[in-house]
């Protein structure tokens, strides 16, 4: 807030060109969030859920990332948190801030506590889900993004499904129906029409060649 803005920008236009220490001044303050404090503020007691597994609060656009997907949640006794999942194009990180419990991951089961860090690669097809031990646990769920607006690939393993979203796409299909993608590129001169069932249509008239 200047009393001359005009001015001012002329001021800050006229030392960048001289090369001049510029008269702007970083007013950038640090956005500090409680999310599990008494009283977290009307912002934060708005921006989340809460489900059967427990609370979820988003925290990224609270605190002004535009590439960082954020977001803590405290389970219930046993509470699970997001569905068993894996992205094609979003590392994940978790951060267990309070209690225990299991990860389950791909096959296997791992064993959490308070002060443990779990990082997984995107693409890697394999699925975690986090279960709450008999106190609860508390997360700390940070996902790596280009941009809100990229492509990417969620496989559901226990529901079989893959959600695509992104620019265009937002549409869910059932793994028994995804066929490999040399089905296309066999096929790709002829011309058909894929059935729901997934077999191909001839959509030539009868007495063409």
């Amino acid at each position: 807030e200047h009393a001359d803005y005009p001015k001012f920008l002329h001021q800050a236009w006229q030392a960048f060109l001289a090369h001049a220490e510029s008269p702007w001044q970083d007013g950038w303050r640090a956005p500090v969030a409680k999310p599990w404090a008494e009283d977290p503020g009307p912002v934060l007691q708005n921006a989340g859920k809460t489900t059967a597994g427990g609370r979820f609060v988003y925290l990224g656009a609270v605190l002004g990332s535009d590439r960082l997907a954020l977001q803590t949640y405290r389970l219930r006794p046993h509470g699970r948190a997001n569905r068993f999942h894996a992205h094609s194009d979003v590392d994940e990180c978790y951060l267990v801030w309070e209690g225990s419990g299991t990860m389950r991951c791909g096959a296997r089961t791992v064993t959490l506590q308070a002060g443990d860090v779990v990082a997984k690669p995107a693409g890697s097809r394999l699925a975690i889900e986090f279960v709450a031990g008999p106190e609860g646990m508390t997360i700390f769920d940070i996902e790596g993004w280009r941009d809100f607006q990229q492509t990417d690939v969620v496989l559901y393993p226990d529901h079989q499904e893959w959600y695509l979203r992104g620019p265009g796409l937002e549409v869910v299909a059932p793994e028994a129906a995804l066929l490999p993608a040399q089905e296309v590129m066999s096929h790709y001169e002829e011309d058909y029409r894929r059935a729901l069932q997934g077999h191909r249509e001839d959509v030539r008239p009868r007495n063409a060649p």
